[in-house]
């Protein structure tokens, strides 16, 4: 089914901006009360994202359903990207008859990687490391949902705000709070990165943030 029969979801009026941001404000109270125990996982992403959007959508199922092909819900069949700040082009995520497949797999290798960091900052005496090793996590998150770009609109939102669940799992302040506030240009231009699967500049780029706001008086 072609996109131009399905309405557009390319942003949020004031009123509608107030709900995501109550929506947000529930997810980082999820954060303190979970992220130090709980594995989170892609269903969870995706029942956020419902939350979190449900009053803002232009179309009720948009909000907490993967793209997908369904016969039900037609207009989850579309493909999104975004805009490449440098190039002007669009780089588009995965397809969107793959999205749940692409999302399985991130989900159970997004326990496995937390298990494997779980462990290995337990088990190593250098802060440096294990910030990196934390950081390290919450870029290939952040990253991988960007490259997949799993929902119709709020793709960039919801991978910023995973990323800061493992952040604050492994003790390290938030890169994204206020999640209201859009990052900048140098965000920009390293999320484009992640549309190729190269996690590589996001990770130095929250390495920076984090540093700089653990050093903060």
């Amino acid at each position: 089914m072609s996109s131009l029969a399905c309405p557009p979801w390319v942003s949020e009026t004031d009123e509608k901006l107030q709900s995501v941001a109550r929506g947000l404000n529930d997810y980082y109270q999820f954060i303190q009360r979970k992220a130090k125990t709980y594995k989170l996982n892609a269903s969870d992403i995706e029942m956020w994202h419902g939350k979190i959007f449900s009053s803002a959508v232009p179309l009720a199922y948009y909000a907490g359903n993967f793209r997908c092909h369904d016969e039900k819900h037609p207009c989850l069949g579309q493909h999104v990207g975004i805009l490449d700040a440098s190039s002007g082009q669009w780089r588009m995520g995965v397809a969107f008859k793959d999205v749940e497949k692409s999302m399985s797999e991130f989900s159970a290798e997004m326990v496995r990687m937390t298990e494997q960091t779980d462990a290995f900052v337990v088990a190593t005496r250098s802060l440096g490391e294990r910030v990196k090793a934390a950081v390290q996590l919450a870029a290939f998150c952040e990253g991988r949902i960007l490259q997949i770009h799993p929902f119709i609109n709020g793709n960039g939102r919801m991978s910023r705000i995973t990323a800061d669940y493992f952040l604050y799992r492994y003790g390290l302040p938030w890169a994204y709070y206020p999640p209201t506030v859009r990052p900048g240009l140098d965000y920009e231009r390293v999320s484009d990165h992640c549309m190729f699967g190269d996690f590589v500049p996001l990770m130095e780029y929250l390495l920076r943030v984090t540093i700089d706001r653990i050093l903060q008086p």
